[in-house]
């Protein structure tokens, strides 16, 4: 038997450092991907709190008009725009205490503070203005929602 080969079992070292190797690799492009997602679905939650919030405008407004109440169609730019939402966007993230959606009726701005800024280009706020859209006479028809810069 002094000839026999001993069978080896297991891996050895180098073999054992490749495969962990390749698992680190592989969990890198994993997490790289997931946080890609999870920017893309906070830039899609964004976009359909908007949608929302304008046909929540839309309805209002048009509430207004089957009433008879045009003119009070401005007084809409004091309300807070997150009200007219049958189920409002998320306020608070995680743990934190700052809303993450905010009115602001003086100046008639909408703010979103995003939990991923890397995802709005490193902005750490969002801000669109509500504008009234008026007709030849000057009485506010709609309203508009415009992103600010």
């Amino acid at each position: 038997m002094s000839g026999a080969r001993l069978r080896q079992h297991g891996l050895s070292k180098l073999e054992f450092a490749v495969v962990v190797a390749l698992f680190g690799i592989l969990a890198a492009v994993l997490l790289d991907r997931l946080a890609e997602i999870e920017r893309q679905a906070e830039r899609l939650e964004v976009e359909i709190a908007l949608r929302n919030l304008r046909i929540g405008l839309t309805l209002a407004i048009g509430e207004k008009v089957i009433r008879g109440e045009e003119a009070s169609i401005g007084a809409l730019l004091d309300a807070d725009p997150l009200e007219w939402l049958g189920a409002a966007p998320s306020k608070v993230g995680g743990s934190e205490t700052a809303p993450r959606w905010h009115y602001d009726p003086a100046t008639h701005t909408l703010h979103y503070r995003p939990r991923q800024p890397a995802a709005f280009a490193n902005r750490d706020k969002l801000a669109w203005r509500l504008t009234p859209i008026r007709d030849g006479a000057g009485r506010i028809t709609s309203i508009g929602i415009e992103p600010l810069k």
